[in-house]
């Protein structure tokens, strides 16, 4: 366990204290704007006037096809981290002074960590840019037509309360922490592949790959298979019971980490072994 955090020490300083974990916070608060730019023909007229942060949180999320972009940006801070070892060697000196395992289970806590702060983190800029700047609100004038993603959520026994104490930022951060998970998983994916591929513009679009190929494969395996974007959303809270759906939320991530785990231990064995 020692050689582990001393392995995660390091992993979370070269993780957060690089430009590149700056530049994908600040890439990540202006991709809502781009979304909704997007949905009027790229034309930013409107964009930047007072709005509703849930509606460019959505759009961004879950209509635009600017969203698949956050896949590809979030792996591109630190999902590469073993490939780099790699190719500069320096893997051999890091598993000598400890072992395989505790080397890999700090690459992917790291990873899935910083997978998820650099979201939440690139959110809530987003957030208090727009509020600040351009005067966006949680919830603007007109009501439903105006603020669809926030009356979606008014009858739910989740968030119902939550939503009519008007605790807006409550609920923004239960949105972003819950598809935060997902880009953690697909970060993940982005790890496991470069223990096979060198190509670093490839390992980032794996995430890519997975979310639209898997997804669309799963639909014909599974006919109740609502699609990635429900399951880690809080969508997924509309469809079962509060502790329920966290207790299978869980159990989901649970499952799906644990196994792309077992798949870098093994591929690192046989890599340094080999």
């Amino acid at each position: 366990m020692r050689v582990m955090l001393n392995y995660l020490k390091m992993d979370m300083y070269r993780a957060f204290v690089n430009s590149k974990f700056i530049f994908t916070v600040i890439v990540i608060a202006f991709l809502p704007f781009l979304a909704c730019a997007e949905k009027q023909g790229y034309s930013f007229v409107n964009v930047f006037s007072s709005n509703s942060i849930f509606e460019y949180f959505n759009e961004v999320t879950f209509w635009s096809q600017i969203g698949i972009l956050i896949f590809i940006i979030i792996s591109f801070v630190y999902a590469d981290c073993i490939c780099d070892d790699l190719s500069q060697g320096n893997y051999i000196y890091s598993i000598t002074r400890g072992n395989i395992n505790g080397y890999v289970m700090s690459k992917i806590i790291c990873v899935f960590i910083n997978s998820i702060v650099t979201f939440i983190t690139g959110m809530l800029l987003f957030a208090g840019v727009s509020y600040v700047l351009f005067g966006f609100q949680w919830e603007v004038a007109g009501g439903e037509i105006n603020n669809q993603y926030i009356y979606s959520y008014m009858t739910d026994k989740t968030f119902s309360g939550m939503l009519e104490n008007k605790n807006y930022l409550i609920f923004f951060l239960c949105s972003v922490g819950t598809k935060s998970i997902l880009y953690g998983i697909t970060s993940l994916s982005s790890l496991l592949m470069s223990l096979y591929i060198k190509n670093k513009l490839l390992i980032m679009c794996v995430p890519v790959l997975l979310i639209t190929v898997g997804s669309y494969s799963l639909e014909y395996i599974l006919p109740n298979y609502s699609g990635y974007k429900y399951v880690y959303s809080v969508d997924f809270f509309n469809m079962k019971d509060t502790s329920e759906a966290i207790i299978m939320l869980g159990l989901i991530t649970i499952v799906i980490v644990g196994i792309i785990t077992m798949l870098i231990i093994r591929r690192m064995r046989r890599i340094v072994v080999g």
